[in-house]
């Protein structure tokens, strides 16, 4: 570097490197230094590294401490690299990041990176992939996921993998749950922090199986959904209806090691056979529960923490207003708005037909 050069005949400016792609994972370079050229009137090309500054147009990925560019430590992504002069001239040029991981189960070969790599080449038994379905959307807090595929004859080592533009990780294991004729694997504490802080907030994810024999012949390929987490915790319960033996089911996230539960059931309500469908209120303080045959179905409005019922009618389905006071039912016709505290009709039918 020149100490005292001057940029008054400085003509155009790049970038080095350019077009850059920066995996991020053990045993990997973590840091990447910059130089800035800039070719001047006199057709030479100098460097100019130390009279521009660098930035970057996402700090999601990183940052520069002078020349030299320090990626985030557990997510990865693209970026536009600037060097800009104090005369306002710049340059630009690509960055990604790769985040990349590598798990390995109980079992697997330590050379089963490369053996997939080596059988890719000769097209194997396609995959289905069964769950995650396309397009979810997980909160961070999920804690357990697990993936499920109907695997390819022969096959025995599975490679499952999250990746996009700024990730790439990869699980291996064999068929470790059996699911009828499918396989499923439900990612470790470590493996699912690896991906949440990857995709928290971030662009979706590719999920995608593959699956090898032993000898790693040929690689079979699944097909791909975007999975995406994310930004916030969902903190308290989620309701959902087990179908037999009929009762209402909670689960709590935000909480460590837990276990799906169960918060109603027929016996509690003093159903026939069964409660079904159910509507929450907003800040979860009540619930609508359907009872027995939607004819329309008996009906009771309960306290969420203590049980008790506040209210008995009968309805198909419910809906509460924001605040909870009010609930929408149907009757199998039409739709009435109740007061939720005593069931008593406020305004029948809600809009008129036709």
């Amino acid at each position: 570097v020149i100490a005292d050069l001057t940029l008054d005949d400085l003509q155009s400016m790049r970038i080095d490197p350019a077009d850059y792609t920066l995996r991020v994972g053990p045993g990997s370079k973590t840091t990447l230094t910059y130089r800035a050229w800039g070719k001047f009137s006199d057709g030479s090309e100098k460097d100019i590294t130390s009279q521009v500054e660098f930035q970057l147009s996402t700090a999601r990925v990183g940052n520069f401490s002078d020349n030299v560019f320090y990626p985030a430590i557990s997510w990865g992504g693209g970026t536009t690299v600037y060097a800009n002069t104090t005369t306002g001239m710049k340059a630009t040029t690509s960055l990604t990041v790769v985040y990349s991981r590598a798990y390995k189960g109980a079992g697997i070969p330590n050379s089963v990176e490369s053996d997939f790599t080596k059988g890719a080449a000769t097209k194997g038994i396609p995959l289905q992939l069964a769950y995650p379905p396309d397009g979810v959307l997980l909160p961070p807090n999920l804690m357990e996921l697990e993936v499920q595929w109907l695997p390819g004859a022969g096959q025995t080592y599975f490679q499952i993998s999250f990746t996009n533009v700024g990730t790439d990780i990869r699980v291996y294991t064999t068929c470790a749950t059996k699911i009828g004729s499918g396989c499923g694997y439900t990612l470790s504490e470590t493996e699912w922090k690896s991906v949440v802080g990857a995709l928290k907030g971030y662009e979706a994810a590719k999920v995608m199986v593959r699956g090898a024999d032993t000898a790693f012949s040929s690689v079979g390929e699944s097909n791909a959904r975007d999975m995406s987490v994310a930004e916030e915790d969902i903190m308290g319960g989620l309701y959902y209806w087990n179908a037999t033996p009929g009762n209402i089911i909670r689960y709590d996230f935000g909480k460590a090691n837990q276990k799906a539960k169960l918060f109603y059931s027929a016996g509690d309500a003093k159903a026939l056979f069964c409660v079904g469908c159910h509507a929450l209120s907003l800040d979860g303080s009540r619930m609508a529960v359907g009872m027995d045959m939607p004819a329309p179905a008996p009906l009771k409005v309960i306290d969420v923490s203590s049980k008790a019922t506040l209210s008995k009618g009968a309805a198909n389905f419910m809906a509460f207003s924001p605040d909870g006071k009010l609930m929408i039912a149907s009757d199998g016709n039409s739709m009435s708005l109740h007061d939720s505290d005593t069931l008593a009709v406020v305004k029948k039918p809600l809009r008129a037909s036709g």
